[in-house]
């Protein structure tokens, strides 16, 4: 409804449907026939995370981020997960460091972002001082950025600001998140 009204009140149907008034409004496009196909670029495995961890060069840079809160980069499990930690050689920056900090809600500048992962705990040394180095460096080494947290729920979010900023390289969200990460007989976090 709030849509709506937003709509009405700019001029423009916005694609809305109809309301709950009295005004009863036909859908202006018929349905189309839509094939829904999955883009797996946007989303690695668990596979996926242990190669970017081994691939690591001189051209290519995963920056690999735990969107859960600190305690759990730190190896609470208030989720349920087989154990706790983190993927090794991820840094942690909770999905909430991406607001700006005067209580706004608002999302923070790319910049902002940028210095905030920089300054993460486990974030690697070798990372550009600033967005617009990051920009600059991506025209030479390929930047791969990984968010995941428990369920893939708040990476999400993740996943879209710094889709938003926009990064400039591949951004991916690992979906799997620690529940499946965890499970795996071999890893033992960090």
């Amino acid at each position: 409804y709030a849509w709506n009204e937003h709509c009405r009140n700019h001029g423009g149907d916005c694609g809305r449907f109809a309301s709950s008034t009295d005004e009863k409004e036909k859908i202006a496009d018929p349905a189309g026939k839509f094939v829904a196909k999955a883009n797996n670029t946007l989303r690695v495995s668990f596979n996926d995370v242990v190669w970017l961890d081994e691939m690591q060069s001189n051209d290519t840079r995963a920056v690999i981020m735990d969107a859960r809160n600190g305690n759990e980069y730190d190896g609470a499990t208030p989720y349920g997960s087989t154990y706790g930690g983190h993927i090794p050689r991820a840094l942690s920056f909770p999905w909430k460091s991406v607001f700006d900090s005067d209580g706004t809600g608002n999302i923070a500048s790319p910049e902002a972002i940028w210095t905030a992962i920089r300054s993460s705990p486990g974030a690697p040394s070798n990372l550009p001082p600033t967005f617009a180095n990051l920009t600059q460096a991506a025209r030479t080494t390929r930047y791969i950025a990984v968010s995941y947290c428990t369920g893939g729920v708040r990476s999400a979010f993740l996943f879209a600001t710094l889709t938003w900023m926009p990064w400039p390289g591949i951004v991916s969200n690992y979906d799997g998140s620690w529940w499946e990460y965890s499970k795996q007989s071999f890893t033992g976090g960090s």
